[in-house]
C-alpha cells in the first residue's frame, strides 16, 4: 500500500494534491479548449482550482508560466516570456547626422535569438569540455511595445508553447485593456495564452476588446457541487485508509459554502486533529464532531489575521483631504465594510447590487441621506479594484461586476470566516475614520 501524508492528500497546496476530482464539465471543456486555436481564460473565486486544472492537463515543459503584479504592464509580460526563451535583449543607441549638422540618437531594442541559419551570428560556447555544441545567436530588431514584433520573434525560434498569465487580475484595468488587444494579434499569429483570473462575471476580457468574442474560450472553475465534494473526501480517504462519518461529510460541505479550498482545508485540519498524520496501516472511521468543532475554530483563527487586516485596510479608504466647507468626508469605503459584514450570508454569495449598497449606506451614513449620492457609491465601486490593490490586499476580497451591477465576493475563504465570528465584535474592531477626526482636526480621509 503506497503511503502519504495528510498534507499530500487533502489541503491547500502549491502541488496540487492526490484527493483533487476529475470534474466532467470543467476538465472536460478545458481539454477540448486546449484542441482549439483559441485562448483560454480560467476563472473563478480565489481558491477555488484554476491552479490545479492547469497542473492537471499542462506539462511544466508545455508552458512558459509568467506571474503577473499590480506593477506589471505588458512590456514586462513579453520580457519575462523571451527572457525564459532564451531571447536575449540588448538596448541600442544608433546616431545620424542631420542637414544642419546635428547628431541625433536613436534608442532601439535587438533580440538575440538562437540560429536558425543564415545572416550575421554571435557564437557562444557552453562549456570547454570536449564534443559540447556551440550556440550561435542571431540579432534581430524589434519593438517591444507591439505585439506584432513580439510575435514574429516567437515565429523564427518556431514557438509552439502556451503563455500562461497567472494572478490576470492584479494588472490593471488600462493594462487589461491593452493586453486584451494584443491577444487578437496573437491569436492570428497562432501564439495561445491562457489566463487565469480571479473574477466571476463572464466575458471579463470581451468586454475590453469585442474582437476576442470568438477568439477566447471561458472555463469557470464554480460551482462545485455537494457531490462533487464528496467524491473528494472519498478520493481522499481512500488514500489514507480511512473513514469520515457521513453526518461529518455533511457538516465540513454545510461550511464550505460552496468553497473546495474549505472543503479541502477542514477535512485536512479534521483528520489530524483526530490524531492522523498519515496512511493508517488499518481502515479507521473518524467520527467525533467536536474535532469538527475545533477544525472549524482553528480555520477561523487561521483566517482572522489576513482577513481582518484587509477589511480594516479597505475601510481606511484613499487620503484625501477635508473639503474646505469643514464637513467630514462621506468615507465610503468604511460603510462598504460595514454593510458587507451586516450582510447575510445568502446576499454574499449573489453579490450586493449597487442600488442596494447605495440605500443601506444611506440609511447608517453620518451625513443625511441626499448627500450620499448615486455617483458617489458609482465611482466608490469602479475604483474598488484600484483601492485593493493600493492597500496591498492580495488576493483581492471583493469584485465589481459592471455587467451585473454588484459587489461581489472572490475569496471564497470570507464566508467562512464572516458565518463564524461575532459580526458585532467584528464591525467594532475596525476602526471609524470620524473618531480619528473627531480628535484631530487636521486629519484627511
Amino acid at each position: 500500500m503506497d503511503r502519504y501524508s495528510v498534507a499530500e492528500v487533502f489541503g491547500v497546496n502549491n502541488k496540487m494534491v492526490r484527493s483533487y476530482l476529475e470534474r466532467t464539465e470543467v476538465d472536460g471543456e478545458f481539454t477540448e479548449a486546449l484542441k482549439t486555436d483559441r485562448h483560454i481564460v480560467v476563472y473563478g473565486s480565489s481558491k477555488q482550482g484554476k491552479t490545479s486544472l492547469l497542473s492537471r492537463h499542462i506539462e511544466k515543459e508545455q508552458a512558459v508560466i509568467i506571474e503577473c503584479g499590480p506593477k506589471t504592464d505588458c512590456q514586462a509580460i513579453y520580457q519575462s516570456l523571451l527572457r525564459q526563451l532564451d531571447i536575449r535583449l540588448e538596448r541600442t543607441e544608433t546616431q545620424t547626422s542631420t542637414t544642419e549638422g546635428k547628431v541625433r540618437a536613436k534608442i532601439g531594442l535587438k533580440a538575440i535569438l538562437p540560429f536558425l541559419g543564415g545572416g550575421d551570428t554571435e557564437v557562444e560556447t557552453e562549456g570547454t569540455r570536449t564534443g559540447e555544441k556551440a550556440k550561435e545567436f542571431h540579432p534581430v530588431e524589434y519593438n517591444l511595445e507591439l505585439a506584432q514584433d513580439v510575435g514574429e520573434l516567437l515565429a523564427r525560434i518556431k514557438f509552439n508553447k502556451f503563455v500562461v498569465l497567472e494572478n490576470f487580475h492584479y494588472l490593471t484595468d488600462e493594462i487589461q485593456t491593452e493586453l486584451s488587444f494584443d491577444l487578437r494579434i496573437f491569436q492570428d499569429m497562432g501564439v495561445r495564452f491562457i489566463i487565469l483570473g480571479v473574477w466571476r462575471e463572464k466575458n471579463r476580457l470581451v468586454v475590453y476588446n469585442g474582437d476576442l468574442a470568438d477568439r477566447i474560450t471561458e472555463v469557470p472553475v464554480e460551482p462545485w457541487s455537494p457531490d462533487e465534494f464528496l467524491q473528494v473526501m472519498s478520493n481522499g480517504s481512500r488514500l489514507l485508509n480511512i473513514e469520515i462519518d457521513g453526518q461529518i461529510q455533511r457538516d465540513i460541505i454545510d461550511a464550505s459554502f460552496g468553497s473546495i479550498a474549505i472543503v479541502q482545508e477542514l477535512c485536512k485540519t479534521f483528520v489530524e486533529i483526530s490524531g492522523v498524520s498519515e496512511t493508517q496501516d488499518s481502515p479507521l472511521v473518524l467520527a467525533n464532531p467536536d474535532y469538527l468543532k475545533a477544525a472549524i475554530e482553528q480555520k477561523v483563527s487561521d483566517y482572522q489575521a489576513r482577513h481582518l487586516r484587509a477589511l480594516e485596510a479597505i475601510a481606511g479608504g484613499l487620503v484625501t483631504k477635508r473639503p474646505k466647507e469643514g464637513k467630514f468626508p462621506l468615507i465610503l469605503p468604511y460603510y462598504t465594510v460595514r454593510v458587507i459584514i451586516e450582510s447575510s450570508l445568502q446576499d454574499l454569495l449573489n453579490g450586493i447590487g449597487r442600488l442596494d449598497l447605495h440605500d443601506r449606506i444611506r440609511r447608517i451614513h453620518h451625513r443625511p441621506p441626499a448627500e450620499v449620492r448615486t455617483g458617489d457609491i458609482t465611482n466608490l465601486l469602479n475604483t474598488f479594484a484600484y483601492l485593493q490593490k493600493e492597500r496591498r490586499i492580495a488576493p483581492p476580497l471583493f469584485d465589481y461586476d459592471q455587467g451585473a451591477r454588484s459587489l461581489k465576493v472572490i475569496d471564497s475563504t470570507l464566508y467562512f470566516y464572516l458565518a463564524n465570528v461575532d459580526k458585532e465584535s467584528l464591525i467594532e474592531e475596525i476602526p471609524n475614520p470620524l473618531d480619528t477626526w473627531e480628535h484631530d482636526e487636521g486629519a484627511g480621509e
